[in-house]
């Protein structure tokens, strides 16, 4: 599923990415890859609050429907 419809609070795990190669450089610098373990800890507007390996990030929600995870 997309992390953008992922709920919140849930330790997820990155299946896939469907970026395009610089927004997938751009997530990978944020650690989020696949495999790696990630937790939605809010929605707001147009963005999704996440933890990866220990830090917060924020991701754009066009970009949060490329991030699949399960």
């Amino acid at each position: 599923m997309p992390i953008i419809v992922a709920p919140i609070g849930e330790k997820l795990k990155v299946v896939k990415i469907l970026c395009e190669c610089s927004e997938k450089k751009d997530l990978e610098l944020a650690n989020v890859i696949v495999g790696s373990e990630i937790v939605v800890l809010e929605k707001e507007c147009y963005n999704i609050i996440c933890v990866v390996g220990g830090k917060t990030i924020v991701i754009d929600s066009e970009i949060a429907t490329k991030i699949l995870v399960a």
